[in-house]
């Protein structure tokens, strides 16, 4: 059984405080933890950074998938002058793995409109109450339920390539 830990990274310190989200995964269930990483609660970049790391480390999973980066031109204007943070977060986590020998599958951001809130809900993965969305009886955000819709695309259209 495959352990995948699915990421929607967000390296943002200096620019605005981030929040990483992610999943783990057992191959054959949905999601068993949903959890983020706070840019707020550290105080560099390099030990917000360094928490990601340490969750790899903690969990050591059989593969690891990040959302990948793209500068969109629609997006580019306000891109300009920015360190770009989380492409090298994400460049850091790949780095991480490497270092552990664990392969890593970049997923591009568009994967995620296949596992929509609304979807997510109609098939009973997530629940909503009012505006809340909740997983497993736990009250989610964004970036913890991108993390799930990252794994729930993995699994369902690439974990059969390399597994054989």
């Amino acid at each position: 059984m495959s352990k995948i830990l699915a990421w929607d990274p967000s390296g943002n310190f200096t620019e605005g405080k981030g929040t990483s989200g992610y999943a783990i995964s057992l191959d054959g269930n949905q999601a068993h933890k949903l959890g983020d990483i706070k840019a707020t609660d550290y105080k560099t970049r390099q030990e917000y950074w360094f928490a990601h790391k340490e969750l790899i480390e903690k969990q050591f999973p059989d593969y690891v998938v990040i959302e990948s980066y793209r500068l969109f031109g629609h997006k580019s204007k306000e891109q300009i002058g920015s360190s770009l943070e989380t492409p090298q977060l994400i460049g850091y986590l790949e780095m991480v793995c490497y270092e552990m020998n664990i392969p890593v599958f970049l997923q591009d951001p568009s994967t995620k409109s296949r596992h929509a809130d609304d979807v997510l809900v109609k098939s009973s993965v997530i629940e909503k109450k009012g505006n809340k969305h909740y997983y497993r009886g736990e009250l989610t955000n964004l970036h913890q339920r991108d993390a799930l819709r990252h794994e729930l695309y993995f699994k369902k259209f690439n974990l059969k390539k390399v597994v054989k």
